[in-house]
């Protein structure tokens, strides 16, 4: 019986001293909590987590904190210091606003994570934008997902949705045996011009900047002339078709501003394909062998590849022009082409 009570007054004590315990590490941490709330509200150097929790707004000093629904959502920005044109100043200015739990890291593309980012997230243009899976989370991410695409946990920035323009190409379009290339093609800059025949602005860009190049840098350069037509453009695949059969002969050039100069006249004409064959003394070309190429289709399959390409390097509008790993999008100023030029002909030497 004594034995019996021993073990069941030692079971009291335990559990006794447990409760003891307990008691003095709440109520420790009660005044802990408590000094730390009276300490900062004395110096003023922070908030305790019960301010945090019962206020929107908490200021201190000249600086204020505002309360957010969205998670925290951090943003790994890819670069090259070096690349003038990857300046994102305005790009962070919007997405500041519109994403306000955003935060930024910068990670340069030749260092061994952006390498790592680069094979991972299959990226082909800088600046590139990663936003962690909490991006989802966001009120933004609900109203503009398409401006996204998702890569593994991570989304991307679709940059050129917003019109914000590409710096850096990492990827450039290919030059094979069966491209049209002007100037000297064993030159170390290549320059290559997507071009779409039924585009008022490549008619333009056509005729003033690109001639003025090819006379300023043909000996200096490797120029590339690529198809984009345009899905709202219905007959700019059988132009550049039929450009490509004059490059057959020689003649790429002469003829491609044969039809640019005719431009209106073509899209007008029902009989395309016969106008395009009358178009063929502009350029003195083989009348036969031209009919021919164009009624067989030589180049069909060609200019379907160029745009397939171009759209994978996320090219949706022409003229879209390369110089070098540089990008330019529209009918660039002759100055601003020229500064380019120069530009990557002094990286390339």
């Amino acid at each position: 019986m004594s034995e019996t009570f021993s073990r069941t007054e030692k079971a009291t004590q335990i559990i006794w001293k447990n409760s003891l315990a307990i008691s003095i590490v709440l109520g420790g941490l009660f005044l802990g909590s408590l000094f730390v709330d009276i300490g900062q509200l004395v110096l003023g150097r922070g908030f305790s987590q019960s301010a945090v929790r019962e206020h929107e707004v908490l200021e201190q000093g000249e600086r204020t904190w505002v309360a957010y629904r969205d998670p925290r959502v951090d943003v790994t920005l890819l670069t090259d210091p070096d690349c003038k044109a990857c300046d994102t100043d305005e790009a962070l200015v919007w997405l500041r606003r519109v994403l306000p739990t955003m935060s930024i890291s910068i990670v340069f593309e030749d260092s061994d994570e952006g390498r790592q980012l680069i094979q991972q997230h299959e990226v082909q243009a800088l600046p590139t934008f990663i936003f962690s899976s909490t991006l989802s989370k966001t009120d933004f991410f609900t109203q503009a997902n398409s401006l996204f695409r998702s890569s593994g946990k991570q989304y991307l920035l679709n940059i050129e949705e917003l019109g914000l323009p590409i710096g850096k190409y990492l990827r450039t379009p290919s030059v094979n045996k069966e491209s049209v290339v002007l100037g000297n093609r064993e030159a170390p800059l290549t320059v290559v011009i997507y071009s779409d025949f039924q585009c008022n602005f490549c008619s333009s860009f056509h005729t003033n900047q690109i001639k003025k190049l090819l006379d300023e840098y043909g000996n200096q350069a490797a120029f590339v002339f690529k198809a984009l037509p345009l899905d709202t453009h219905p007959k700019a695949s059988l132009l550049a078709a039929a450009s490509l059969c004059a490059n057959e002969q020689g003649k790429y050039f002469e003829y491609a501003s044969a039809i640019f100069g005719k431009q209106r006249e073509l899209e007008q004409r029902q009989n395309t394909k016969q106008e395009l064959k009358n178009l063929s003394w502009m350029a003195k070309l083989n009348w036969k062998t031209f009919s021919d190429c164009l009624d067989q289709d030589r180049f069909a399959e060609q200019v379907t590849n160029e745009a397939a390409e171009a759209r994978s390097l996320g090219l949706t509008a022409t003229p879209a022009v390369f110089i070098g790993n540089r990008f330019l999008s529209g009918a660039a100023e002759y100055d601003t082409l020229r500064q380019m030029m120069n530009d990557a002909l002094g990286e390339s030497h």
